[in-house]
């Protein structure tokens, strides 16, 4: 039993090991033939496991474990009998075979004809809403578009792409057996994670009854000065403020377009004491004065030296020699990976000041399209105008840092603390629901509004907790603080536009909801790591109360990825395509399901214990952050 324990862990973190590695690798070693071996290894490894450890007596452990059995056989048929490919057509065109990926043709059971194809747009603009396929299946008319899959004979349907000419191309999907079994899976996954919290005789259930946690912090200011320059007076732009155009494919108050332009150049909202209206309106009018003021941002010190700029602020005449060349096109090299890209973030600003110049940039609203309400452009004058995410966690940072001396010090003033953490709550309550009011669907389509998700969401989690865990209001308020600040710095281009087409799904609410809530509980339980490092005394507490916020984090975790990838079925046609984003969730969920299993000796010291989940985060960083500068389909 010793021999095959230390066989099953080798297994273990040699296949976490390998999808770390592989998200850097060619994608094509998902389909190797040693990939696949190493993954039916891990299968009977958990086979055997349970088996051996008569496992069918713990239900919870044993639906858990069983789920994952499921899973990988589920993946082993679709890799062996599955087939997935691509039908491309043309109006009037009609099919019944599909190129296949991996080369060849296979037979349709039915035929295909298209009538038509058609990209619909957001009202009055060119953001596209949804691409649309009208096609006949045997005779009978039929429509498919994003999220919107047709299925016939087994055979399955996904809108892909189009090219431009009236012509679409369609994902097919055959796979009658291995999606039904994988999808058995994560339920079982479900129903087995609840059932492991809710076991009355369980570990969490029992640990649940006595908790512990703290944290640490950090601060920010912005500055600005006010002068003189030709344009337009402060009441002119304010009366431009509400008029209505179209932006980024929706109808917005202008008030919307001049920040976010004004941002994207400059990094603030106002430049020199002048609105972000009496900006745009003024370079309208005297493009001729405003060539000169130096309001484009540079970041790069290296390209600030090239260009002879002080300050990182360029005028646009900086960006042009004496004959009208433009400057950036002969820096660019398409070698230098850093420099370039610097460039380029330069260009893409100089597009939007030659945009505005030459009436590209703002559209008014027409007659065709219906105008907002008087109530929801207020309201989104209003949002852009507060400061509401930077109030947000410069107050909740500074009362995080000062609950945690007051934990120190042992002063008694808990009742100011609580306050505080309402207060927290309820401004990025406010900040939360304005952005939902103004988008018109809920904010969890970017890093911006998850970051804004995940720190509401360790805020109500602090108010559930924060009775029973005296270090719960520091450390809530801190996490909650830091993930405001995220926010607000990711923030320095802002733009609040139509989904994307594949994203308007129900799927997107529940997945990116589970698994942010999963990552703040997680977040949770390597501050209580640190704390616990820091107040040796506090060990056992802490390891308590990290292990019951384990239970929930990490079957939360385990759902929202699962129901990601059915997401992922129903828009792009497979449920589970080895995207970094996807594979490192996965590891993130095997990494944090080590410390639930009580037979893994070193891990039941404290010490060892705090230290693997501080380390641990280090995957919820790479997941979140680090695998954004790979290839990613979750690059939105």
């Amino acid at each position: 039993m010793r021999v095959f324990k230390r066989v099953a862990i080798t297994v273990y973190i040699v296949t976490t090991a390998v999808l770390a590695v592989t998200t850097f690798m060619s994608p094509s070693v998902y389909s190797s033939v040693w990939f696949v071996t190493l993954l039916a290894l891990w299968g009977v490894t958990l086979v055997a496991g349970m088996v051996m450890t008569g496992m069918w007596h713990r239900l919870p452990s044993f639906l858990l474990h069983s789920s994952f059995v499921l899973m990988l056989a589920g993946g082993l048929v679709t890799y062996v009998s599955g087939e997935k490919g691509y039908v491309t057509m043309s109006p009037g065109d009609e099919v019944s075979s599909f190129n296949l990926e991996s080369g060849g043709v296979s037979q349709l059971s039915v035929t295909l004809r298209l009538d038509s194809f058609h990209v619909e747009y957001y009202p009055g603009g060119v953001a596209p809403k949804d691409y649309v396929s009208f096609i006949r299946v045997d005779g009978e008319p039929c429509r498919i578009s994003m999220n919107n899959i047709l299925e016939r004979d087994g055979y399955r349907f996904y809108q892909s792409s189009y090219d431009g000419r009236g012509g679409t191309l369609l994902t097919v999907n055959h796979d009658p057996w291995g999606t039904g079994i994988s999808y058995a899976g994560y339920l079982l996954l479900a129903v087995g994670g609840l059932m492991l919290m809710l076991w009355h005789k369980g570990r969490f259930m029992t640990l649940l009854r006595g908790l512990s946690v703290v944290a640490m912090l950090l601060l920010c200011g912005n500055a600005a000065d006010a002068s003189s320059i030709k344009g337009i007076t402060r009441e002119q732009g304010d009366s431009l403020a509400s008029r209505q155009v179209i932006y980024n494919g929706r109808v917005a108050p202008f008030n919307t377009l001049a920040r976010d332009f004004v941002t994207k150049l400059s990094g603030s909202a106002s430049y020199r004491g002048l609105s972000a209206e009496q900006v745009v309106a003024s370079w309208m009018l005297y493009p001729e004065e405003w060539q000169h003021q130096p309001i484009i941002s540079i970041e790069s010190d290296e390209l600030c030296r090239r260009l002879g700029i002080e300050g990182g602020m360029a005028r646009m005449t900086d960006l042009f020699d004496n004959d009208g060349r433009y400057r950036l096109e002969a820096m660019y090299k398409g070698t230098d990976r850093g420099l370039d890209r610097d460039i380029l973030e330069v260009d893409e600003k100089v597009g939007l000041v030659l945009m505005l110049t030459s009436d590209e940039l703002i559209v008014p609203r027409g007659d065709d399209v219906a105008p907002l309400s008087r109530a929801k452009v207020a309201v989104e004058i209003a949002y852009n105008r507060l400061p509401l995410e930077r109030i947000f966690f410069m107050f909740t940072l500074s009362m995080a840092v000062i609950a945690f001396l007051a934990f120190v010090m042992k002063w008694r003033c808990r009742r100011l603390f609580v306050a505080a953490l309402y207060v927290s709550l309820s401004l990025q309550a406010l900040n939360y629901t304005m952005r939902w009011y103004v988008s018109g669907s809920i904010p969890l389509a970017d890093g911006y509004e998850t970051m804004q998700f995940l720190s509401l969401a360790v805020l109500v989690l602090t108010c559930v907790i924060y009775r029973r865990n005296e270090f719960a209001l520091p450390s809530g308020m801190l996490l909650a603080g830091f993930a405001g600040l995220v926010a607000w710095l990711g923030e320095s281009n802002p733009t609040i536009t139509p989904l994307l087409p594949v994203l308007s799904s129900p799927w997107l609410s529940l997945h990116v909801t589970l698994v942010m809530i999963a990552y703040a509980l997680l977040s949770f339980t390597m501050l209580n790591g640190i704390v616990a490092l820091a107040m040796k005394r506090e060990h056992e507490r802490l390891m308590a109360m990290s292990t019951v916020l384990l239970y929930p984090g990490v079957v939360l975790l385990g759902i929202g990825i699962f129901a990601g990838a059915v997401w992922a079925n129903v828009s792009w046609g497979r449920y589970w395509g080895w995207d970094p984003k996807e594979t490192w969730a996965l590891i993130t969920f095997l990494v944090y399901a080590v410390p639930l299993h009580t037979s893994i000796a070193k891990l039941r010291n404290p010490r060892n214990f705090h230290i693997y989940l501080i380390l641990a985060f280090l995957t919820v960083i790479m997941t979140y952050f680090g695998v954004n500068l790979l290839p990613s389909l979750h690059a939105y």
